[in-house]
């Protein structure tokens, strides 16, 4: 189809005066031209829908380790509210135990650095 488009064009032009080898390099530059631009308009959708929503991705991977820790932050805010003065200090060492063994058990630490804080004191 493309030899065909090239060669009714490449009639054409020869008839108003250019010679075919002219007629053949214009319709090639013309046919690149149009290639490129497509080329770019496909480029353009590609990253448009491929890297916006990666870009959101790794936004959302960043921000949830600090909504994490935050929240973290908020319980153990209210876990220090619920202490009272009253509060005996084996039953604060027990809570604070229990917050440490969590928080390293989560966040991937080995057993071997989990503390005891009753055996240290």
């Amino acid at each position: 189809m493309f030899m065909r488009e090239t060669e009714s064009n490449t009639h054409d032009k020869a008839r108003s005066g250019m010679n075919h080898d002219q007629c053949v390099v214009i319709c090639f530059s013309i046919s690149l031209e149009q290639l490129l631009l497509s080329k770019c308009k496909r480029l353009n959708e590609m990253i448009k829908s491929n890297v916006t929503p990666m870009y959101e991705k790794v936004n959302d991977l960043l921000s949830t380790p600090h909504n994490r820790v935050s929240k973290k932050n908020e319980i153990s805010i209210e876990h220090k509210k619920e202490l009272d003065e009253t509060s005996s200090v084996d039953e604060i060492q027990r809570i604070v135990n229990y917050k440490m063994m969590g928080y390293t058990l989560l966040n991937g630490a080995p057993k071997s650095m989990i503390t005891d804080l009753r055996l240290s004191s």
